[in-house]
């Protein structure tokens, strides 16, 4: 942190945005996403997959490659879990 902002960006890079400290709080409890009652869904394959592709892409600092599976994913996302 530098003076009076944070400055943060992505994750996987891209543009910075400041924020102003005084702004940064933790969640109200009403703020917080609630986990749904009931045992959890079952693990899809596919997202197991990519996720499992974009790990290793990560470990050995392959920008482009966690890019393609960030995108795979969206694009599995939207097709196979949009009307779940």
């Amino acid at each position: 942190m530098r003076g009076r902002t944070s400055n943060s960006g992505p994750f996987a890079g891209g543009l910075e945005w400041d924020c102003p400290k005084e702004a940064i709080r933790a969640p109200e409890p009403t703020e917080l996403l609630a986990r749904p009652a009931g045992p959890p869904a079952p693990r899809c394959a596919v997202c197991a997959a990519i996720k499992d592709q974009r790990r290793e892409a990560e470990a050995q600092g392959d920008a482009r490659r966690m890019g393609d599976a960030a995108a795979r994913m969206g694009v599995h996302q939207r097709q196979a879990h949009a009307h779940e």
